[in-house]
């Protein structure tokens, strides 16, 4: 991405990078990887490579429709029929590709939901330990322990984790 720097951003006189000739514009990420998709879910391997991918483009001033990777690419010799189709696919749609609206709203019912089902796992997890039923104070710690380590790792996966690296 360092080669494209100079096409991509601007810089200011006090060396500040700015957004270039391709602000606004849309992109659809399309990478490859040695590791299979299964490997990779649990290693996260493709991360640090996608996630710099996106910093690059961000500072360009350009947007992601979608990521296209194709995982388990050692000795392979050919595209597999199913990423050709998906490819396919995918280009047919980035024709008619519309911005996306505002979508508020839904995000506030998903983060509710995701309150609501860490609320509910909590308070089952909570039944399950002996000893924490004896008082209030205990109760409410254990509460705000649990909810937050569990809402955290969701809200970790949810935005860092959840790609289509598969």
């Amino acid at each position: 991405m360092d080669c494209m720097r100079h096409r991509m951003t601007r810089m200011t006189h006090k060396g500040d990078t700015l957004p270039g000739q391709f602000k606004d514009k849309h992109y659809v990420s399309v990478t490859s990887c040695f590791a299979t998709g299964l490997d990779n879910t649990f290693t996260h391997q493709t991360d640090a490579t996608l996630v710099a991918i996106d910093k690059a483009m961000t500072a360009a001033g350009v947007h992601k429709i979608t990521e296209l990777v194709l995982p388990h690419t050692w000795g392979m010799a050919s595209l597999p029929l199913a990423k050709v189709n998906q490819a396919h696919q995918l280009g047919e749609k980035l024709g008619a590709f519309k911005k996306k609206d505002d979508e508020t709203v839904k995000r506030y019912f998903l983060l509710f939901g995701m309150i609501a089902v860490m609320a509910l796992a909590t308070m089952g997890i909570q039944l399950l330990l002996p000893g924490i039923a004896t008082n209030f104070w205990w109760r409410y710690v254990s509460f705000v322990v649990i909810f937050f380590v569990l809402l955290a790792c969701l809200l970790h996966y949810a935005t860092f984790m959840r790609h289509k690296r598969r």
